[in-house]
């Protein structure tokens, strides 16, 4: 097996018997950032979306080629316990082919999309190709009132990322996927012309290019937030590598106030939480009823870390509003939060809470990256001390990542 310690040690640490899909999604961004690497222009973007007739959601990384902003490669995640389930299987069967149906109007340049179904380390190919729209494995049709028919047989999640393989094969379809890629030429998509265009990056900032690329393309009056995911995710990899034993896991739960998903960024040291970025639309920093909301939910994720033992001093969380951000800083010894809640007056209603001067600051501008950059630093430096053996078990379980 040639995959990277680090990935294997990511995949290791995940406890088989979770029933929680998060739990691989920071193992599986790490693979996927190695076998897609951001010098290479591609982009890694996690896609939301509601289950019918549930409140969870299902998440799939989605790898566009970035010159064409085209889709190339998928993973849609699941857990190891779902691979005994008739019922989970066939779930995950459904929601591959709602993926491809998605593209089915679309016209990609490439003769083929390749998707995988992951449950725990093993997975199944899907392939759509676009001359005929056909979707390989054909779907399996149950007939009632006849025997109940297993629509996705376990057999089909026979080979496994962890074995050698699996990984041969895992590689072989990726190599695919990019060749097919590096045919695709950069005008495939433009970029929605945006009023609010970007500012030019400033002669000594230092940001990579490719990552100011993936903020460029971004459509500033989206009001959706995914759009600003993938460009998240790749300054988060870039700032805290893999290779150093830290890893980028997205987090989400549920909106008390919409039936979207807060999502967050929350960066790992081995086990423990260091770092938390929290992403918003560019247009809802010019409305305060989205940043009273966005307050409220930073807090909320502070909130769930203050039972818990963390080894370190502080921690950091980030709320993003397009590019620009606020700094939330939790002292683990007192458990103060800054800045300090604004309490609402009970009769005025144009109080605010969470005032626009708290996203002053601009990581598309050098004081901007100077600061985030200062903060990830100083994150880092405390981080030094946290061992892969830390007493502290992130989020829900009393007990290690182990078998």
């Amino acid at each position: 097996m040639v995959w990277k310690d680090y990935i294997v040690k990511q995949f290791d640490f995940v406890n088989r018997l979770t029933t929680e899909e998060i739990d691989l999604y920071g193992p599986y961004y790490t693979l996927l950032h190695d076998l897609f690497p951001l010098e290479e222009r591609y982009l890694i973007a996690p896609q939301f979306k509601r289950n019918t007739g549930s409140m969870d959601y299902t998440i799939s990384y989605v790898v566009f080629k970035l010159k064409g902003k085209t889709p190339i490669f998928f993973v849609e995640i699941k857990t190891f316990v779902a691979l005994e389930l008739d019922t989970a299987r066939a779930a995950a069967d459904d929601e591959m082919r709602t993926f491809f149906l998605d593209f089915s109007d679309d016209r990609l340049p490439q003769s083929k999309l390749i998707g995988i179904s992951a449950m725990g380390t093993r997975f199944a190919v899907y392939e759509y190709t676009t001359n005929d729209h056909r979707l390989t494995p054909r779907r399996i049709i149950h007939h009632p009132p006849g025997p109940v028919t297993d629509t996705a047989p376990k057999g089909r999640w026979s080979d496994d990322i962890m074995e050698d393989s699996g990984e041969a094969k895992f590689r072989a379809l990726v190599n695919e996927a990019k060749e097919m890629a590096s045919a695709i030429g950069g005008v495939c998509e433009q970029p929605q012309r945006s009023p609010f265009p970007l500012k030019p990056k400033p002669s000594n900032m230092v940001w990579k290019n490719y990552i100011v690329m993936q903020f460029d393309r971004i459509d500033r009056s989206t009001t959706k937030e995914c759009d600003l995911y993938g460009a998240y995710n790749t300054l988060l990899q870039d700032l805290f590598p893999a290779a150093e034993y830290y890893q980028v896991a997205p987090q989400f739960s549920r909106n008390t106030r919409s039936d979207h998903p807060v999502v967050s960024y929350v960066v790992l040291k081995w086990k423990t939480p260091i770092f938390i970025v929290e992403i918003k639309t560019f247009v809802a920093l010019e409305l305060r009823s989205a940043r009273a909301a966005a307050d409220d939910q930073m807090r909320a994720i502070f909130l769930d870390f203050s039972d818990d033992r963390l080894p370190q001093s502080k921690l950091i969380g980030i709320n993003a509003m397009g590019t620009h951000f606020a700094v939330y800083e939790y002292t683990t010894n007192n458990h103060g939060l800054d800045p300090p809640r604004i309490i609402p007056h009970p009769d005025i209603v144009t109080y605010d809470t969470a005032p626009k001067g708290r996203w002053s600051d601009d990581i598309m501008e050098d004081s901007g990256e100077a600061k985030f950059k200062a903060l990830v630093n100083g994150v880092k430096e405390m981080a030094l001390a946290i061992s892969e053996v830390c007493e502290f078990f992130f989020l829900r379980y009393s007990r290690p990542f182990t078998d």
